[in-house]
């Protein structure tokens, strides 16, 4: 076994000029769960630790441009994160509330297994619901109590996003319609 000193003195195998060789060892710096398919730099620096061999960084760019798994994963190909937008500030109790469910809890004696959780925003009121049909549940204890909330905020559950709003705009006697977003 050879070993190659570097300026700060410290060893590592070179590898010799066999291919599977190498891209068995790119394979371990580059696929292996902890290195989640990184970048061409930081699956150098991980093979740079313990190996060397002439050329190696052209061998890795190689490796990484023809990994899938990278291309799908590496920031280029995703969407840019658009601009945070702060949410105004409510100016009456319950005029905003948050929402989210508790889920996967076992079943009390009346078979409730999750948990609705409403908070209001400006005083941080939270009223914890056990249910089984959440938009009855939430007239009754946040619409009876605090009236009619001009925000509602939830992350993008699909409990949400279908049967909670059709049962809650049905209860209410509403119909909720959706715009088509501007295409102009």
């Amino acid at each position: 076994m050879r070993h190659y000193f570097t300026k700060r003195d410290t060893s590592r195998i070179w590898v010799p000029g066999y291919d599977l060789l190498r891209t068995l060892l790119i394979h371990e710096s580059h696929d292996s769960p902890a290195s989640r398919h990184f970048r061409v730099d930081k699956t150098m620096k991980t093979l740079q630790r313990n190996y060397y061999w002439p050329n190696m960084v052209d061998d890795v760019r190689k490796y990484v441009s023809r990994c899938t798994d990278y291309q799908i994963m590496k920031s280029s190909h995703q969407r840019a994160a658009g601009l945070l937008q702060p949410l105004d500030t409510p100016e009456r109790l319950w005029q905003h509330v948050t929402m989210d469910y508790i889920t996967g809890l076992l079943a009390d004696p009346n078979r409730n297994d999750a948990i609705l959780v409403v908070v209001d925003r400006l005083t941080k009121m939270v009223h914890f619901i056990a249910y089984q049909q959440t938009a009855q549940l939430f007239i009754a204890n946040v619409i009876r109590l605090h009236g009619l909330p001009t925000a509602i905020i939830s992350d993008r559950d699909p409990n949400f996003t279908s049967n909670f709003w059709r049962h809650l705009w049905n209860q209410l006697g509403t119909k909720l319609q959706f715009s088509f977003a501007y295409d102009g």
